[in-house]
């Protein structure tokens, strides 16, 4: 029982998530849950459930078998941890709500000790005049053995040597040193020393890793969280994840893929705020194939640059109340479709958001029929980056605008209707 706030969250936040994430109905009564769906959408609830229950703070060391065909994992620097995840884990779940996905922190996985060099020293082979490199204050410095002492391996489980210790002669100062043999490595030239450099680089960078487990149905879902969580960290870190960016973190998000922060022109910001923006900013965003958020009195895009422009342009008509028929002009990935006004009563707006929900569209209407001199129709933007998406949703538009819509008296009497209320 005391897991029940937990899974269901605050105002049901997380229960509502589940439930999406399942296509499955629950319920809570007591201390027990209720579900209804398929065997499959059951088994994948029972371990969200699980997950959330054995998880402190949502870290896991394990990532359970179920879950590794619908996971994704993503890292942020330590640095901006704290400020990706919120105060009790507020950002976290303002993210999880928006991508309807459960994110986790890999307890394990990227520890110091799994991302260490292997001892190659076990295997190196030295002898006096060897040329190798050895470890002073933290730093590898070029030296040449004086000298190799063998006092045995030890029997200690705890000892990290062999018994080889080295009397060498720094190459920088021709001082002399004693070290053990696990502070020495072989001195490496040309390719080899810059491969074995790039590893170094990248192991570090992993040690100063936080690892995200993102867990969703779906690859885009998972995607689109794990760039709501790259925005995160780029607006406390500014850089992190820009298109310049010389070294984004490992495991990042894919090649051409970077944050951009955008301005917004004046009044636009209205238009972006509230329950209300945030809708128009995933309508845009899912239809590009990005990611747009509002970050104070910015906009912060990320994906490909080709799907962060895509997604600006596809924006710029929602932040207006009439938008004009030249924005759609100019707009390549769309489909403008003419609808006599007689049928377009039958696109309601109910009709119209449960065909963008269907095809990850875009559909907006302007005033380029009256500019046509087509006073009788309505002319129908529809946005995706996708031309077969477009053609298909255009269809099944034009076959939704031959029905009347069925009208829900009981949301009618309850002054929902129409979205109203």
């Amino acid at each position: 029982g005391k897991y029940i706030p937990k899974l269901v969250g605050k105002g049901g936040s997380c229960r509502k998530r589940l439930v999406a994430m399942t296509s499955s109905a629950l319920e809570f009564v007591g201390k027990k849950a209720y579900m209804v769906g398929t065997v499959e959408q059951r088994a994948l609830l029972v371990a969200l459930l699980k997950a959330l229950q054995a998880s402190d703070d949502n870290y896991m060391k394990v990532i359970p078998d179920l879950f590794l065909q619908m996971s994704l994992q993503t890292g942020v620097h330590k640095d901006s941890f704290k400020t990706v995840v919120g105060d009790r884990r507020d950002n976290m779940k303002r993210i999880e709500d928006e991508s309807i996905a459960l994110v986790f922190v890999l307890d394990s996985g990227l520890s110091e000790a799994s991302v260490s060099a292997p001892k190659a020293w076990k295997k190196m082979a030295v002898k006096e005049g060897s040329l190798v490199e050895v470890k002073i204050k933290g730093d590898w410095k070029a030296a040449t053995v004086v000298s190799v002492t063998d006092w045995g391996d030890s029997d200690d489980e705890e000892d990290e040597t062999d018994g080889r210790v080295l009397k060498v002669k720094m190459a920088d100062d021709e001082t002399e040193a004693t070290v053990p043999i696990k502070s020495a490595r072989e001195k490496l030239e040309g390719e080899a020393a810059e491969q074995r450099k790039t590893e170094e680089d990248e192991v570090a960078k992993l040690k100063d890793l936080k690892t995200f487990v993102i867990v969703a149905p779906s690859e885009e879902a998972r995607r689109a969280c794990a760039l709501r969580i790259a925005i995160s960290a780029e607006v406390d870190k500014p850089g992190t994840y820009a298109k310049d960016a010389s070294s984004p973190p490992p495991g990042s998000l894919g090649e051409g893929v970077a944050v951009e922060k955008r301005a917004l022109g004046e009044g636009e910001d209205w238009y972006c705020k509230d329950e209300a923006g945030t809708a128009r900013l995933v309508r845009a965003a899912r239809a590009a194939g990005c990611v747009i958020q509002l970050v104070e009195e910015s906009l912060y895009y990320a994906g490909t640059e080709a799907a962060r422009t895509m997604g600006a342009a596809f924006l710029k008509p929602l932040l207006s109340d009439s938008p004009g028929a030249m924005l759609g002009d100019e707009l390549a990935e769309s489909i403008k479709y003419f609808v006599s006004n007689d049928k377009k009563a039958n696109l309601t707006d109910e009709v119209v958001a449960k065909v963008e929900s269907e095809f990850g569209v875009l559909i907006y209407s302007d005033d380029g029929a009256s500019i046509s001199g087509m006073e009788d129709s309505t002319r129908m933007v529809l946005c995706h980056r996708d031309e077969a998406v477009r053609e298909k949703a255009v269809a099944r538009l034009k076959e939704l605008q031959e029905i009347a819509p069925v009208v829900d008296w009981e949301d009618y009497s309850s002054g929902t209707w129409g979205g109203g209320g």
